[in-house]
């Protein structure tokens, strides 16, 4: 059994979410996760223990009416106000605020990407 140190883990667990949250669910990037995720046994390979992912291995295999394309673009895309707006870093902000510099920096670059679509 091969042993990952809580970086690496870290690493993949935030690797996986980014790609999720980035990339549309039917994408090539994200499609594969979508399928692991929605497969039974998933968790037993997540770096958290399965109690605490439960609820998530629950609402991953829920069904609904609206499909994960139209939650994904509702959540992440628009076009009215996101439940889930995107946001800069707090790191890369010279006054280490979470909505600064960098964050407009985002929506810029948001905003410019979605006229070129």
């Amino acid at each position: 059994m091969t042993h990952f140190s809580q970086q690496d883990n870290f690493s993949v667990a935030a690797r996986v979410l980014g790609a999720l949250f980035y990339y549309a669910p039917e994408s090539a990037e994200a499609a594969p996760l979508v399928a692991v995720l929605t497969r039974d046994g998933w968790e037993t390979q997540w770096p958290l223990p399965e109690a605490s992912l439960a609820p998530l291995v629950t609402a991953f295999q829920a069904q609904s009416e609206e499909t994960r394309a139209q939650a994904w673009q509702r959540l992440f895309v628009g076009p009215w106000a996101l439940p889930s707006p995107p946001w800069g870093s707090v790191w890369l902000d010279r006054e280490s605020v979470l909505f600064g510099d960098s964050t407009l920096a985002l929506r810029q670059w948001d905003a410019r990407e979605r006229h070129s679509v």
